[in-house]
C-alpha cells in the first residue's frame, strides 16, 4: 500500500515537472539561434504585464480600451527580433511551427507589398487558445518580428488584438 501511494506521489511529481519544462516557442525558436549576434529575445513576465494593465487602466482612454483588455488576459508577452538574414529566421520559425503540428495550427496569413505575416494558435485540451506565435517579416527594413502571446486567448481577445493593431495599419 505505502509503496503505491509512493509511486503515484512520484508520478504526480514527475507529471508537474515535465508540464513545467514544456517550452514555449519563443524559447525553442532561441535555442536554434542561442549564438547568433543578430536575433534578441525580450521577455515581459506576468508580473509586468499586470503592472502595464494597472497604468494603462489609470490612464484609461477610449482608444486604449481594446488594449487594456488585451493586455489583461496575457500570462507572458516573448518578442524575438532578427535584423539580419530575416527570411532565413522566418523560415526557420515556420519550419519549426509546422514540424509541431500536433500543438500549433496556423490561424491566420497577410500579405502586402512591404510585409508578410503569418498567426499560429496552441490549444489545451478543452480547445481554448493558450498560446499565439505571430510572424512578421518586413521586406523594406530586413527585420523579422516574432510575437509570442500565452493567456487566456480566446475570441474577445483576438478580436481586441485585431483590433488594436488593425487600427494600426497590421490587417490579417
Amino acid at each position: 500500500m505505502k509503496k503505491g501511494i509512493c509511486l503515484i506521489i512520484a508520478a504526480t511529481i514527475a507529471l508537474g515537472l515535465s508540464a513545467q519544462r514544456s517550452l514555449d516557442f519563443a524559447s525553442k525558436f532561441m535555442q536554434k539561434y542561442k549564438d547568433s549576434t543578430f536575433v534578441t529575445c525580450i521577455t515581459v513576465s506576468p508580473k509586468m504585464m499586470e503592472q502595464i494593465a494597472k497604468r494603462t487602466e489609470q490612464n484609461k482612454k477610449e482608444e486604449t480600451g481594446h488594449i487594456i483588455q488585451v493586455i489583461s488576459k496575457l500570462k507572458s508577452a516573448r518578442i524575438i527580433t532578427a535584423d539580419n538574414h530575416c527570411n532565413d529566421c522566418y523560415r526557420t520559425a515556420e519550419s519549426l511551427l509546422k514540424r509541431n503540428r500536433q500543438r500549433f495550427g496556423h490561424s491566420q496569413s497577410y500579405n502586402s507589398e512591404h510585409a508578410h505575416g503569418t498567426f499560429y494558435t496552441r490549444k489545451n485540451k478543452k480547445g481554448s487558445i493558450i498560446e499565439l506565435v505571430m510572424l512578421h517579416e518586413d521586406k523594406k527594413t530586413d527585420r523579422l518580428t516574432i510575437v509570442n502571446l500565452t493567456g487566456n486567448i480566446d475570441n474577445e481577445f483576438m478580436d481586441g488584438l485585431i483590433k488594436a493593431f488593425g487600427e494600426r495599419g497590421l490587417k490579417p
